[in-house]
């Protein structure tokens, strides 16, 4: 993690910070609403220690682009699976503020790095976000719900659809990295197909 954030202050990142409003990050960084409507930042020198303070979880987009070893391993999984794979990094403290339940659109295998975090996971929801909201909402679990938590050198599996929340239970910060596996579409397949043509 330390490594992680000296590269930070050298090469600034975008970040997403669930859960935070304008009037702490505003002062950090500049922020622009991203499409579920957290907001989306430009990193600057101190402001990951300002935003863990303030229970954020910071989110760094597309984090194999900053690592050479995250970047070589989501090229393997790539052309290993034959679809588009991108990797994100999730940093967060005890008690921070998140995406609260969703789903993704994609299988996620989440590699934990440092501390401990709570999965919890349910086969359907009671209550579903309205169209458009990318799988985010004010869901409520079915009572068939269940917990997995994740240590150091844990890797999970999160299949697409597949309805979850999250929570960091250790005293120490919690570093995992999601690699997200994109499906091939027929978007996909065909698009350089075209572009020879």
């Amino acid at each position: 993690m330390e490594r992680l954030l000296r590269r930070l202050e050298v090469d600034p990142a975008k970040v997403r910070t669930p859960g935070v409003s304008d009037s702490v990050s505003g002062p950090i960084f500049s922020a622009s609403v991203d499409f579920d409507g957290t907001l989306r930042h430009v990193m600057e020198p101190g402001s990951v220690a300002n935003l863990l303070k303030a229970n954020a979880t910071v989110i760094l987009n597309r984090f194999h682009r900053a690592d050479d070893s995250y970047f070589e391993l989501v090229e393997r999984v790539g052309e290993d699976r034959g679809c588009e794979v991108s990797a994100n990094a999730y940093l967060s403290v005890a008690g921070s503020r998140s995406f609260g339940w969703h789903y993704d659109t994609h299988d996620v295998v989440a590699l934990q790095l440092t501390g401990e975090k709570r999965w919890k996971f349910a086969e359907r929801a009671t209550t579903a976000p309205a169209p458009g909201d990318w799988g985010v909402g004010k869901v409520i679990p079915a009572q068939s719900s269940r917990e997995i938590d994740t240590c150091p050198g844990d890797a999970l599996l999160i299949p697409r659809g597949l309805w979850h929340d999250t929570s960091t239970t250790s005293a120490t910060p919690s570093l995992h990295i999601s690699i997200s596996l994109f499906a091939l579409t027929f978007d996909r397949l065909v698009k350089p197909a075209t572009e020879v043509l």
